[in-house]
């Protein structure tokens, strides 16, 4: 059974930066290897949180009318989970923010987040910013820090390209970017992986 990445995206634009980022990521490891799943959070439709409480006991009533149930099956069944975002006025983007409120109801039930998300998983922040204001980056990596928490995980590592509202119009089809470090995760976890199946198969046979 192969990997799965499940990729939250929050760009409105089909060949925005954030976009490039990705493809950019994906040119560095063997897609093949992997099950990818990307969920265009301005394609889905997600009720804001209304701070009903009614998470405290149980899950969200939203979760049975909305696109969220599909996000929460996708995200369960994922190894890895990457955040992909541009940052709008030093936040997130409106669709992708609701997604992340949403999640509060495994903060405030734990014993409904073990249950939904009983495996640890690796995270991923891929962000893109006109600015390079080290409070605005601190500020994005804590909240995504938090909605990984809501699914029993960690921020494992995160990747930014700056500079986007300067960019010199050769460069916007070929980001200048270093990927060895996020590309080293899952090429560990890819060969881990391959040494378990061959150890299921010598036993079997």
């Amino acid at each position: 059974m192969k990997p799965k990445i499940t990729i939250l995206f929050g760009s409105p634009r089909h060949k925005g930066y954030t976009k490039l980022l990705l493809e950019g990521f994906f040119n560095q490891i063997d897609m093949n290897a992997y099950d990818l799943t990307i969920l265009n959070c301005y394609q889905l439709q997600i009720s804001p949180c209304i701070d009903c409480k009614k998470c405290t006991t149980g899950s969200c009533p939203f979760n049975q009318t909305d696109d969220l149930k599909l996000i929460i099956q996708e995200i369960s069944s994922a190894d890895y989970v990457i955040l992909a975002t541009p940052i709008y006025f030093a936040g997130y983007p409106a669709p992708l923010k609701a997604v992340i409120d949403r999640f509060q109801q495994f903060f405030q039930n734990p014993s409904l987040r073990q249950q939904t998300f009983s495996s640890t998983k690796q995270c991923f922040l891929f962000f893109t910013a006109g600015d390079t204001d080290p409070k605005i980056h601190h500020g994005i990596k804590t909240t995504a820090n938090l909605f990984f928490r809501c699914i029993n995980s960690t921020l494992t590592d995160t990747l930014i390209l700056e500079h986007t509202d300067i960019l010199p119009p050769a460069e916007r089809q070929s980001i200048p970017m270093d990927y060895e470090n996020i590309v080293n995760y899952f090429e560990k976890s890819h060969h881990l992986v391959e040494n378990q199946t061959k150890q299921v198969y010598n036993q079997i046979k």
